[in-house]
């Protein structure tokens, strides 16, 4: 986060994606090949802008300790303090998160009797290929999707007595849309369910995520329906 600070402040307060050095872009995502290049930007950033970073976690480590006072004295008083935790993420998290999100998708909310038009989020989806990797014995493990989950959950959990999660469904079956195209009120109206679109010849790259069948489908219906999924087994 601190270095993010820096790197805002030094592109312009630009949006991460329209910062101008590709390498800053990719600092946490390098191409294959340029890991140690990567890895040596990071250092040459983080030296630079020391300063920077150093103050801003000054402010996180404040923010805790004011956090901390709160939660002990709603405590006394008998209350408990929730977090909402969103299913989005921050620009921040997204930037440094892209190695283990889907490309080519975002998450929004599909057509509904209350928006018609869907919702556009543009929030990052979490690459399910990730959640579960090979350990170094071959074993299954917690991939970097999950880890980076975990430590979000484990997080709220410490500072929090309860969580409440804002669209719950984005972690059951998310609604996804295209990226890359111009119009996103038009991409989400067109989107599709993660893990229940099996074949469909609009978005083929989401079969081996489905975890229904097409013949478990209501394909009279629109794709977004509650009844969508008829079965699963």
């Amino acid at each position: 986060d601190g270095l993010s600070e820096a790197l805002e402040r030094l592109h312009g307060g630009r949006y991460w994606r329209d910062w101008p050095e590709e390498a800053d872009r990719r600092l946490f995502d390098p191409t294959p090949g340029q890991e140690e290049a990567a890895a040596a930007h990071l250092r040459q950033r983080l030296t630079a802008h020391l300063e920077t970073v150093d103050a801003w976690s000054f402010i996180q480590f404040l923010l805790h300790r004011q956090h901390r006072a709160l939660q002990e004295r709603a405590r006394e008083l008998g209350l408990k303090l929730f977090g909402d935790m969103q299913i989005g993420l921050s620009p921040r998290d997204d930037w440094a998160a892209q190695g283990f999100l889907l490309r080519g998708y975002r998450m929004g909310a599909p057509p509904s009797r209350t928006t018609p038009a869907g919702q556009p989020w543009n929030h990052a989806v979490l690459d399910p290929r990730l959640y579960i990797v090979a350990g170094p014995d071959g074993s299954p493990e917690p991939g970097p999707a999950l880890r980076f989950l975990h430590a979000r959950m484990e997080k709220m959990f410490a500072e929090f007595d309860g969580v409440r999660i804002d669209h719950p469904h984005g972690f059951v079956c998310p609604w996804v849309y295209r990226a890359d195209q111009d119009d996103s009120t038009l991409a989400v109206q067109a989107g599709a369910r993660l893990f229940s679109s099996p074949d469909l010849p609009d978005h083929p790259e989401l079969a081996e995520f489905a975890i229904a069948r097409a013949e478990q489908l209501e394909l009279d219906g629109p794709r977004h329906a509650d009844g969508w999924v008829k079965d699963l087994d």
